[in-house]
């Protein structure tokens, strides 16, 4: 009975530590656009932050509970480990808040149905010792598998964005008479965004996309929400990462004005 309360302690320390860890890759992958390929860029980019070294300390309850069968002794010293490396994480701060979306809340699932199975497995005798060396290594690897999560929602992902998507279409096509700008650029662009559509809200019903809202996504989103029949311009920020990221929303809002602001001389320009 001491042994199960114990094991099942454990469990939610490491659950607890695990967790913060996740929040910040799941942050990294959503201010990535949730593209695997610039996540694992920026994985490598930033070793400092994902290879915590004081994890180091795991080692040693693994190495005991390979080799022994203290396993009361075992799961204490995971214990131990997980609450001093709780209180020795530091917080990472970005330039944007995380934001917990559905998407994100979809993710989350999977981690807790994984969690789940670990408890139920771990709460089996014969697997106890085996599922907390589990555990560790999810521990020490826990950025890694942040892009594997979202390599398994992406065909559910698709679809739901594809509706999204389409919806958004529609209700383009069903305003013929919008106005729409597109504000892009290297720099300035939510500055230039938010001049632009202040001026414009003197006389006409503007709508434009909130804060950095500059992704195909973050467009659709503000289209399906935001966007009303009475609006007669839309102030749309356009974001680049990768080449085609542009033409991705020019082909949904169709803008008639185009704003480039780069490091020569710029002005608006019928398209």
């Amino acid at each position: 009975m001491i042994e199960i309360i114990i094991k099942n302690i454990c469990y939610l320390l490491f659950a607890s530590y695990f967790s913060q860890k996740t929040k910040h890759g799941l942050h990294m992958l959503q201010l990535e656009s949730y593209k695997n390929e610039r996540y694992s860029k920026w994985l490598k980019q930033n070793k400092s932050k994902t290879i915590k070294k004081e994890e180091i300390i795991l080692l040693l309850p693994i190495i005991l509970g390979l080799f022994t069968k203290h396993n009361i002794i075992t799961y204490i010293l995971f214990g131990i480990s997980y609450i001093v490396l709780k209180y020795t994480l530091k917080q990472n701060n970005e330039k944007k808040a995380f934001v917990v979306t559905n998407r994100i809340k979809r993710m989350i699932a999977i981690y807790l149905t994984v969690f789940a199975i670990i408890l139920i497995l771990g709460n089996m005798h014969q697997y106890g010792v085996l599922l907390a060396i589990i555990c560790a290594i999810f521990t020490m690897f826990s950025y890694n598998i942040v892009p594997i999560i979202n390599k398994i929602n992406q065909p559910m992902e698709k679809q739901i964005q594809k509706g999204f998507y389409n919806k958004a279409k529609k209700k383009l096509e069903q305003m013929p008479d919008l106005k729409v700008i597109g504000v892009t650029g290297s720099y300035g662009k939510t500055s230039t965004k938010y001049i632009v559509s202040t001026i414009l809200s003197q006389r006409y019903n503007v709508l434009m996309t909130p804060e950095s809202y500059n992704t195909t996504m973050g467009v659709v989103r503000t289209i399906n929400e935001r966007l009303s029949p009475t609006d007669n311009i839309f102030v749309c920020e356009m974001g680049a990462k990768n080449i085609g990221d542009i033409k991705e929303i020019c082909d949904l809002v169709k803008p008639k004005i185009r704003y480039f602001n780069s490091n020569r001389p710029s002005a608006f320009r019928n398209i």
